[in-house]
């Protein structure tokens, strides 16, 4: 866990590394497994969820640089509690960027084998951070984060409705 402050030039280069892992080298890692045939509205709604996944990524990555002062990366790691959005929506919106995005790229390269690694990778991820980062995020922060972590969901966020006016 980071406990200090970061230069820009040092952040910059770690999102740009981690950037080249998320988007080149995992893709590609999953692109020979066996294929299925899924139509062409698959292949739409993966690319769909491709793109969604590098907007979250980008929105979350540039709030931790500039209000967290730190980056994703547990080596340089925020230096404050971020709460605003996409942090206000759901607590893991990287987390769930990463998945959509990876089940995307599944569908897109028709692959059952892909989907499947996909589906077992985020389980693992999700008790990651279920068992670790929230033990670490709770030691760093304290009754702060745990009052963001009673109000926000963890993964998928909440469909708030609209209040409903007694006087209508």
């Amino acid at each position: 866990m980071a406990r200090r402050d970061f230069p820009a030039r040092q952040r910059l280069l770690a999102l740009a590394l981690e950037g080249c892992f998320f988007f080149g080298l995992a893709p590609l890692g999953l692109a020979g497994l066996a294929p299925i045939s899924l139509g062409w509205l698959m292949l739409a709604a993966g690319g769909l969820l491709i793109l969604a996944r590098m907007a979250i990524a980008l929105w979350s990555s540039a709030v931790h640089f500039s209000l967290g002062r730190g980056t994703p990366l547990h080596v340089m790691a925020t230096q404050v509690l971020i709460i605003e959005p996409p942090y206000a929506y759901t607590r893991n919106p990287m987390a769930l960027g990463t998945i959509a995005g990876y089940f995307g790229l599944g569908l897109i390269l028709q692959s059952v084998g892909a989907l499947a690694i996909v589906v077992f990778l985020s389980g693992m991820l999700l008790i990651y951070i279920r068992r670790v980062e929230e033990r670490e995020l709770a030691e760093r922060f304290g009754t702060a984060y745990q009052a963001y972590k009673q109000g926000t969901p963890f993964l998928l966020p909440r469909v708030r409705s609209r209040p409903t006016d007694p006087s209508v």
